[in-house]
């Protein structure tokens, strides 16, 4: 597959064609890693007698609309595959195999069928493949009468040339109608084949690409002690002038830009990715590449030279076990980089997607595309929630669950350089950035001279209670699901939020989860967004408790539920509630925009903005209303 992807890449080809796949049905198409192309195949199927082998299968660029036709055909052992490509014009593409030992004159009237069948559609035919007729010997009887087929049928076959090397034979054809237009039809040495690649390029016009242009910050020529030492001489004294976090921030952004911009100029590229980065990237695999290929070189001039051809075949099993070595490396790298990029890169070159993927080539664009995406992202929380709230109304909402006896409520305290440095290492190495351009990897770069400075801003934020209205721009990007392109409700949004903001949410976050830690606020069946507890934590758990439901002669039922647009439906004054319960006093700044929302549903207890009124400079009193009521061990968990 590897070799596969560096010609598809390097040739430009769009429509592969292969024979002798030896695919079988135990293969899925998720292991066939083509990226960029639609995978679209047709197994030989098992029969008594028949050896193993076989198969064909066409690779379409993704950008290209394909679609499998059916074509009546025989009993015979030809093995063939027929799509249409729908482009500007629409095009039929055929691909055969005839095994050596398929009787002739089965095969022969099973291609004259399929071939009058698709030519009677009157759209241009392209049909390329195995057809083990030597058309280099137009006297033998098959060949005679196979060439006499195509002439009835007023076809032409394009190919003139040996395809096959080994034997001297003309094996591999490019069969058009004789009224199609075809450029040229070429035949290329193939190294790791024992067949000749075969191209043909015809008229026909194609659908363009709409390139995908990206803006990045260039660090070719980024020098980063020069950088820190820029940041370290700039004048930072409007950022502790300031006393509104806003203008801080302002005032922030006013040294850094002009500083980033010298340093990382902002530059737009159009992304390539590399289908085997392990083989594109090794300059030492590359030259492995080429020995093989100028020693494959050498053996076709000198077919009678077994020096030649031994020298050839050493070279082919040597670039074999470089692709097996560098591929391993590859892995073991991503491995012990993180375990986030080795899954990423696990997806993207071991795991192809079951499904094609859709051509986003005539999808919208514009305002008018952008406001409509916008109006429905706006409207579906909304939606979704009043939906819900309709059906909460049938039945009485539970109380929150009371918490444990604590000593004090939480309050959002200051955080210190260390604690500041930890947050951001924390995060993710992602290079996406907000609407100010900031991201993770300048801030750690730049972290030992903009860290005392950054620290001042966020403190302010967290005393304060206040957030930078900049910081709560989003820049959303739409990324397809499913379905048709036009559609919003097929988008899902992507917010980048400004990275800075990101890293204030990580400091309350590490407090936050420090104090339901500490007070055992959390059940132990809580396994999301935990330290230490995950996914595979929770199926653990899940299969411990049935497994012991089962051995004590029990029947075990597990139960799943799913909220869609979860973070928008969420209600708030049912979570002011919850906070209200785990004593979250310190969070009062930040929720008061809430609490003209919130609803008393019991006159007996206390309101909220009675349980959140402690002043955020006096010590918080005690707390010891209420203890949490653990389930008895026979009730079931849920």
């Amino acid at each position: 597959m590897d070799e596969v992807n560096y010609a598809l890449q390097g040739k430009a080809i769009d429509i592969l064609c292969l024979s002798e796949t030896w695919l079988t049905d135990n293969i899925d198409n998720s292991f066939l890693i083509f990226p960029g192309y639609t995978v679209l195949r047709r197994d030989r199927p098992a029969r008594p007698g028949r050896r193993r082998g076989g198969g064909v299968c066409i690779l379409v660029r993704a950008t290209l609309r394909a679609e499998t036709l059916t074509v009546p055909a025989g009993d015979s052992q030809l093995e063939s595959l027929w799509i249409s490509i729908r482009s500007t014009t629409t095009a039929i593409v055929g691909v055969l195999y005839r095994p050596p030992s398929a009787p002739v004159a089965a095969a022969l009237d099973d291609l004259q069928t399929q071939l009058a069948h698709v030519i009677s559609t009157g759209k241009p035919i392209f049909v390329l493949g195995d057809t083990n007729f030597d058309s280099l010997q137009p006297d033998k009887p098959d060949v005679r009468r196979y060439l006499q087929m195509l002439s009835d049928l007023n076809t032409k076959q394009l190919v003139t040339c040996q395809t096959r090397p080994a034997s001297g034979t003309l094996l591999d054809h490019v069969l058009v109608r004789a009224s199609d237009d075809v450029t040229t039809a070429r035949v290329e040495p193939c190294s790791w084949s024992d067949h000749d690649l075969v191209i043909a390029e015809t008229t026909l016009q194609r659908e363009r690409r709409r390139p995908v242009e990206v803006t990045i910050r260039s660090t070719r020529d980024l020098v980063p002690d020069a950088l820190c030492l820029d940041l370290l001489v700039s004048d930072w004294s409007a950022v502790y002038g300031s006393a509104d976090p806003a203008d801080k921030w302002r005032a922030w952004l006013a040294v850094w830009s002009p500083v980033i911009d010298r340093h990382m100029p902002e530059k737009t590229i159009r992304p390539r990715h590399a289908p085997a980065p392990w083989l594109t990237d090794s300059d030492d695999l590359r030259a492995l590449m080429r020995e093989r290929d100028l020693a494959d070189r050498e053996r076709r001039e000198r077919p009678a030279d077994e020096l030649a051809s031994q020298r050839y075949r050493l070279c082919r099993n040597r670039v074999k076990s470089a692709q097996l070595h560098a591929k391993s490396a590859f892995f073991l790298s991503s491995f012990r980089r993180s375990r986030r990029t080795t899954w990423t890169d696990i997806r993207r070159f071991l795991i192809s997607p079951r499904t094609a993927t859709p051509s986003t080539s005539s999808a919208p664009s514009g305002t008018d595309w952008a406001d409509s995406l916008n109006r429905y992202f706006a409207a579906v929380g909304p939606r979704v929630a009043a939906a819900l709230e309709e059906a909460q109304r049938v039945v009485a909402p539970l109380s929150p669950r009371p918490t444990r006896v604590v000593s004090g409520a939480f309050r959002v305290r200051p955080v210190t350089l260390p604690e500041l440095s930890a947050a951001i290492q924390r995060m993710s190495t992602s290079r996406a950035s907000g609407d100010d351009g900031v991201t993770i990897g300048m801030l750690r770069m730049t972290f030992p001279v903009i860290g005392p400075h950054l620290l001042n801003i966020i403190n302010a934020s967290l005393v304060s209670g206040e957030l930078p209205a900049e910081w709560k721009v989003a820049r959303v990007l739409p990324l397809h699901k499913s379905g048709p392109v036009d559609d919003p409700s097929n988008y899902r949004p992507l917010s980048l939020l400004p990275t800075v903001a990101k890293v204030a949410e990580s400091v309350v976050c590490g407090q936050l989860i420090a104090y339901l830690l500490a007070h055992d606020i959390l059940t132990e069946t809580q396994h999301g967004f935990r330290p230490g507890r995950s996914t595979e934590s929770a199926m653990l758990d899940t299969a411990s408790f049935l497994m012991e439901g089962l051995d004590g002669g029990l029947i075990g039922c597990l139960t799943t539920a799913d909220t869609s647009k979860a973070f928008d439906s969420d209600q708030h004054p049912r979570l002011l509630e919850k906070l209200g319960c785990c004593h979250m006093t310190g969070l009062q700044q930040c929720l008061r925009p809430l609490n003209s929302q919130y609803k008393r549903t019991s006159g007996d207890e206390p309101s909220l903005s009675d349980v959140l009124s402690t002043h955020p400079d006096r010590p918080a009193a005690p707390v010891s209303a209420h203890r949490r009521r653990e389930p008895p061990s026979s009730a079931p968990r849920i």
